[in-house]
């Protein structure tokens, strides 16, 4: 009895040995997947905020981010962006077209801390004169006299912080409406068609092949003779059509009287509205009419055609009161479709 005593109590402290043994190695274990933990989160700092954590015992699609583990990102807000892109130095009247003796106001988006600015000319050629305008970053630009050939000039505008920004101005000759259509220069565009021999009316020039493009900065074709070409055009002296499309800037809502006086037939269109109707084969006549408009830009539209000879014309006036005297419409007011 007392051997089997022994026996069992020899077998309990072995037992209770194995239990400590394996006690300490999971103790051991644990330990080393804390520190395994922490250098891991360590790393994870290093790496950015991309990083994920495995979650122990989790398959590659069950990764998650650690929502300890972030790394701050500076970002700039929209309101930011705007503020910045305002700053930047900006011509607001490029690409313009002017004549002899015409006067243009040129400006510059400027902020109040540009406290220097100043005014250059690319290559120092310089044709007509300039002044400071009276508001801050504008000139007063005066074309020359006489201005035998296109010619280009490009306004260079500086702050006192280095910024540039160029204006650039085209003089169209003075035999010339319009100058050649870059698809940057300001204005009204139009588009040259050849017509067949004994056109009485205006033709639907969709169905016409355009045989050159060019930019007007208004329509002022006082009548002249027919050999001398239209101007711009002098290879045109008869059977030719321009269609020309733009906007129109009004400056206040109101009613408006428009003229179109042409050699030979001619047509108004503002917005879907024909304004006036001046169509068919005649010599040099004007044909008024009306339209109530708001104040803003608004789609234009001038149709024209040269019949036979003997003189061309195309001139486009208007008037805010019935009582007022007509007027060419102003460069001013006519920009190129946006």
């Amino acid at each position: 009895m007392q051997d089997v005593i022994g026996g069992i109590m020899k077998l309990g402290i072995i037992i209770g040995s194995l239990l400590l043994v394996l006690g300490c190695a999971q103790d051991e274990a644990i330990m080393n997947g804390v520190h395994s933990s922490k250098t891991s989160e360590s790393d994870l700092l290093e790496q950015g905020s991309d990083a994920v954590v495995r979650v122990p015992g989790s398959t590659d699609n069950e990764a998650v981010i650690s929502p300890e583990v972030s790394v701050p990102v500076q970002e700039t807000s929209v309101d930011e962006a705007i503020v910045n892109e305002s700053l930047a130095l900006t011509c607001l009247t490029d690409n313009q077209i002017v004549g002899s003796q015409e006067t243009m106001m040129l400006q510059w988006q400027i902020t109040e801390e540009d406290t220097g600015f100043m005014i250059s000319v690319e290559g120092g050629l310089m044709l007509g004169s300039y002044q400071m305008g009276s508001s801050p970053g504008s000139i007063m630009y005066q074309a020359p006299e006489m201005i035998a050939e296109e010619q280009k000039i490009k306004f260079i505008g500086t702050t006192d912080d280095g910024q540039e920004a160029s204006c650039l101005v085209t003089l169209k000759a003075d035999q010339d409406i319009g100058v050649a259509d870059d698809g940057k220069v300001d204005g009204l565009v139009g588009q040259v068609f050849e017509l067949a021999a004994q056109t009485q009316s205006l033709p639907d020039f969709g169905l016409y092949t355009e045989k050159a493009r060019i930019v007007v900065n208004n329509l002022d074709v006082p009548e002249r003779a027919f050999d001398t070409g239209f101007p711009g055009l002098p290879e045109l002296f008869e059977w030719f059509g321009i269609q020309f499309l733009g906007e129109i800037e009004i400056p206040e809502s109101g009613q408006y009287w428009f003229r179109l006086t042409a050699d030979d037939g001619s047509n108004l269109y503002i917005g879907d509205e024909k304004v006036i109707d001046n169509d068919g084969v005649h010599a040099t006549k004007s044909v008024d009419g009306s339209i109530y408009l708001e104040k803003g830009s608004h789609p234009i539209r001038v149709d024209y055609f040269q019949g036979p000879r003997y003189h061309i014309t195309l001139q486009l006036l208007w008037k805010d009161s019935m009582d007022g005297d007509f007027s060419i419409v102003p460069s001013a007011s006519l920009s190129r479709q946006k």
